[in-house]
């Protein structure tokens, strides 16, 4: 009996510490068909992760990994997709608004993309734990004024070194991709600005290139952009996509950004549609994005 008290003890104690590793390891965070989308049954597996923060804020974040069918059936190693939220979103929102994984297991059944592990991570700013509120999408305004540079400027830090850890991808720039909407799209253009070794693919959906003036300790992620850029563009990313509809409020932003871009000779690729800053727009950018990454 003492013995049983002491093991028992012991599995409790484990329980409350950080073993999010080893939990995802061995399948125990997946979630329900009901939990992702009830309309859609995912062909691969979504996992849950819970990461320590390394900057003020929540003590934890959650992020959805979707690893592609057959992950389990062999020891492949894949390409890893960042793919970030907007404002008024979550890491769940690409796949209960955006109806993504549907998209992905359409492509990865057609052949037209390479399969790679998707990462869904959530980059809203949050005060403390309580503000997190177990991962709250914020509204639009707080969302896209509030963001202050803080999660953006650990994300290389805090957030890959988990999913290398965990699954089997391949740790490298050429294997490694980061895209996003609206708010996430800006946070793709700063983060692979700032890392440039980090990510050969980068795809932008609907974004606004200049963020407006930012207040905080971590403010200084969004400045500096010319300068790292002209380091980023000495060995051109693979993929540098820019996608947009017609009718978005950002397309004048994007215009700009072009001509930017253009004047000092940086190759990117540019795709616009019928329509405005809305998810159907959204969705035909990552299946075109996905399409040209890790082709290789």
């Amino acid at each position: 009996m003492k013995r049983s008290l002491i093991l028992l003890s012991f599995v409790l104690l484990l329980s409350s510490c950080s073993i999010y590793r080893q939990r995802v390891a061995s399948n125990s965070t997946l979630l329900t068909t009901e939990d992702i989308d009830e309309r859609y049954r995912p062909q691969g597996t979504v996992v849950e992760v819970y990461h320590d923060c390394s900057v003020p804020g929540p003590t934890k974040r959650r992020m959805l990994v979707y690893l592609p069918e057959g992950y389990y059936a062999d020891d492949t190693r894949y390409p890893v997709f960042y793919l970030i939220h907007g404002a008024r979103g979550n890491e769940s929102s690409w796949i209960t608004k955006g109806n993504t994984l549907h998209l992905i297991d359409s492509l990865y059944d057609t052949g037209t993309a390479r399969k790679c592990i998707v990462v869904f991570p959530n980059l809203n700013s949050y005060k403390d734990d309580a503000d997190y509120g177990n991962s709250r999408a914020k509204g639009a305004m707080e969302s896209f004024f509030g963001t202050d540079g803080t999660a953006e400027s650990a994300f290389v830090r805090d957030v890959i070194p988990v999913v290398d850890s965990l699954f089997r991808t391949i740790p490298d720039r050429k294997h490694r991709a980061i895209g996003g909407m609206s708010l996430g799209a800006l946070q793709s253009i700063y983060i692979s600005a700032w890392e440039p070794e980090m990510f050969d693919y980068i795809g932008m959906f609907s974004p606004m290139y200049k963020a407006p003036p930012r207040h905080g300790p971590n403010a200084w992620f969004y400045g500096h952009l010319k300068e790292n850029q002209k380091i980023q563009f000495e060995d051109n990313p693979e993929v540098y996509d820019i996608e947009i509809g017609k009718t978005d409020f950002f397309y004048p932003h994007i215009a700009n950004y072009r001509k930017y871009l253009s004047s000092n000779g940086y190759t990117y690729q540019y795709f616009e549609y019928p329509g405005g800053h809305e998810w159907y727009n959204w969705t035909k950018s990552v299946c075109n994005f996905m399409q040209m990454i890790f082709r290789d």
